[in-house]
């Protein structure tokens, strides 16, 4: 018997939804770009018609098939190959052994249970084994034995993991202890040292115990005072030289021999004009800026402490004044002593007397000497010199 070929209608899908013919009931029409078909009914125009099994596309390079009902319990048999597959609902894997190889795995749920098939009273460890390859596997797990976590670095000697009830329960650990410690009558100052076989407790001897220099003896020399022991441990001793010393205080020497004094200054950037103070505590006060206008002097030990409540009387100070002069030059015109010429008696160096006048592009440097006369009363012995 001959065989028969039967052809049916086709054209691209452009042409057919371009033409947009009715086929005949019964009728085939096959898209030869998409391989889908469709069976005309006699009424039904090609565009509005289906595709045959509910089909509605096939894309011919992710093999991605819509339009067709989901199967409400499918079965796969063999091997299904996919590029991508996302499950929308729940996933249930049935079997002994479940592979994932993947580099990357993310688990939303807070808890992972393992043992989950477990029932009645446990007898199964459960934990976490790393695969490290050539090196030995490390795992963390709870012990169903001892009911303790544990943790192992060579995958057969496995530690507890210390937790708050197990340290609240164990032995606290001493000196004592340990194995080469020997500690006998224990007294406060104590401390351990090696005696060349174990570690025993021993009294701070310094001249044995120690390594440096120490104070094995203190001797006071002319003009300190020695208070106290001069040898031994834990002494109390003081050294005093009969009035106080720091950098606050006031020394008083009967006699004093120096190679070399230095002396601090205030410098300010400052015109010399209205009264201007000069603070014997501070030794020279030194203005950077040319003088504005002539200027009044007032003598104080600093701005919290008169001269006449520093000094006694038959006592002397001597501070010095530096200003800088411009084009025009100005001078001090009288001279004050805690704020007031009352009981101040100027008496300026040379024949003329106070000055007159400044020295013009030139730096003028007032001394004054103060010497307390009696109370509140000030003979001040003053000099101008000029620096070009």
């Amino acid at each position: 018997m001959a065989s028969r070929r039967i052809l049916i209608r086709r054209d691209t899908a452009a042409n057919w939804t371009s033409a947009n013919p009715t086929l005949a009931s019964g009728e085939l029409g096959g898209e030869t770009d998409t391989g889908k078909l469709k069976l005309g009914n006699g009424s039904t125009a090609w565009n509005s018609l289906a595709y045959l099994g509910g089909v509605t596309s096939v894309n011919g390079s992710t093999g991605i098939v819509t339009g067709l009902a989901a199967l409400a319990s499918p079965t796969f048999t063999g091997t299904v190959t996919t590029n991508n597959l996302t499950v929308g609902g729940n996933l249930t894997v049935s079997g002994t052994t479940t592979s994932v190889n993947t580099e990357t795995v993310t688990v939303d749920d807070n808890i992972i249970v393992l043992n989950n098939n477990a029932t009645g009273a446990p007898s199964e460890n459960a934990g976490i084994e790393i695969e490290r390859g050539s090196s030995t596997n490390v795992v963390l797990r709870w012990n169903e034995t001892t009911d303790k976590w544990e943790i192992t670095n060579d995958g057969t000697n496995y530690s507890p993991i210390a937790t708050d009830a197990s340290v609240a329960t164990s032995t606290t650990l001493t000196l004592d202890n340990l194995s080469d410690v020997t500690i006998t009558s224990a007294a406060s100052g104590d401390f351990v040292k090696w005696n060349g076989s174990a570690w025993v407790n021993d009294p701070i001897d310094l001249a044995t115990d120690t390594v440096g220099n120490y104070v094995a003896t203190i001797t006071a020399g002319t003009g300190v005072t020695s208070t106290g022991a001069t040898t031994g441990e834990g002494i109390a001793h003081t050294l005093s030289i009969g009035q106080a010393v720091g950098t606050a205080s006031e020394v008083t020497f009967a006699g004093l021999k120096t190679t070399s004094v230095i002396e601090p200054l205030t410098i300010s950037a400052t015109a010399a004009t209205g009264t201007v103070a000069v603070d014997a505590a501070n030794g020279t006060t030194y203005y950077t800026t040319n003088a504005s206008a002539n200027w009044v002097v007032n003598l104080r030990w600093n701005s919290g402490t008169t001269l006449d409540s520093k000094l006694s009387t038959g006592e002397m100070t001597t501070a010095s004044f530096m200003a800088r002069q411009g084009g025009t030059a100005y001078y001090p015109t009288s001279v004050q002593v805690n704020g007031t010429t009352s009981g101040v008696t100027t008496r300026w160096q040379g024949s003329t007397g106070a000055p007159t006048s400044g020295n013009a592009n030139s730096t003028d440097m007032y001394t004054f000497t103060v010497v307390k006369t009696g109370s509140a009363t000030f003979d001040v012995f003053a000099a101008q010199t000029r620096f070009a």
